[in-house]
């Protein structure tokens, strides 16, 4: 396996709902590529800002902050920051994933690439991972991505 970029984003709560991509350049034809992304902290542990979030959301969807005591808010708690994948190739959008675990490999490849990712040639050329910061509920969050190919297709 061959290490190709590496990505190491350190993001606050203001970048909630943006998304960072990182180029890379694939400069031989591999079998598959692999992304091993992560990030943390998963949960934001203070629950009293939790629960000032929760609140502030109900209000936002003019729902009644009556009906809900602090005892059923906490209930869902700890609250989660989640980031999404989704990868590009030099020809077409191959794919994302939404899942919530902050720890995931993914992979694609011609013929057996990750649920929610296209079977596609490695092309040889730009490709970009971009990172969708769906909830980013902590002050701070850092990303952490290594791509790798595997298994050189090139004759020798």
């Amino acid at each position: 396996m061959t290490k190709i970029a590496e990505f190491n984003w350190d993001i606050t709560s203001a970048d909630t709902k943006k998304h960072l991509s990182g180029d890379f350049l694939v400069d031989k034809p591999y079998d598959k590529l692999i992304f091993d992304c992560s990030y943390t902290p998963k949960y934001l542990e203070d629950n009293v800002a939790g629960l000032k979030m929760m609140k502030e959301a109900l209000v936002k969807a003019d729902w009644s902050l009556s009906k809900y005591t602090d005892e059923d808010l906490l209930k869902h708690m700890p609250l989660a920051n989640h980031v999404s994948w989704s990868v590009d190739s030099p020809i077409e959008f191959v794919g994302t994933k939404h899942k919530h675990d902050p720890h995931q490999i993914l992979q694609v490849s011609n013929g057996q690439s990750t649920p929610g990712f296209k079977n596609t040639p490695i092309y040889e050329g730009r490709w970009s991972i971009t990172a969708s910061l769906n909830a980013v509920l902590t002050d701070k969050l850092s990303i952490h991505i290594v791509v790798s190919g595997d298994g050189d297709n090139e004759m020798v």
